[in-house]
């Protein structure tokens, strides 16, 4: 038999479970304890929670090299190789400025916040935040001699952990 009502506190016969779903879960928490695959090559090498995946793209510019790492749906690491604008090397300051500012705009989006460059003998870096509708975008560029990096991690809530993360264990290599 059934009852029609019930008093105090129901129950149900199924059980009822906690889910947490933590952005990228367990790759992310493996990452930021310093675990993840590293990308050699094309110029530069970097860290990330999951396997990267490769894109090339050949423009008459030169090539674009994109790098990316998705371990959830909402959260993407990634480092894109670039040449470097023409007049980087007269101007590291204006010409990180110009490209971060270029980028920002080609997204429609709008700066949340940005850091001035800073040179370093033949290398230049800028730290920036811009925002593209609900997603976030912690980004950094490192202009060396001949290429343009910019690494990011993007999504709705990604943290300064994650962006640190993936800031430190990027750097330049002699690899192509």
């Amino acid at each position: 038999t059934r009852l029609l009502t019930v008093t105090g506190v129901q129950t149900c016969a199924l059980p009822i479970l906690w889910v947490i779903d933590a952005i990228g879960g367990d790759a992310v928490d493996r990452y930021l304890d310093g675990h993840g695959p590293t990308y050699e090559g094309d110029g530069f090498r970097a860290r990330f929670p999951t396997n990267p995946a490769r894109v090339e793209e050949r423009s008459p510019l030169g090539t674009t090299v994109l790098v990316s790492s998705t371990p959830h749906p909402d959260l993407r690491f990634s480092v894109t190789a670039a040449a470097s604008p023409t007049d980087a090397a007269n101007d590291p300051v204006a010409a990180l400025n110009a490209a971060a500012a270029a980028l920002v705009l080609d997204s429609k989006g709008r700066f949340v916040s940005q850091s001035d460059p800073g040179v370093f003998g033949p290398a230049a870096s800028k730290n920036f935040t811009y925002r593209v509708g609900d997603t976030i975008f912690r980004s950094a560029m490192v202009l060396s001699v001949d290429r343009l990096y910019t690494t990011q991690v993007s999504g709705t809530s990604p943290t300064r952990a994650q962006f640190t993360e993936l800031s430190e264990s990027f750097g330049l290599s002699n690899t192509n």
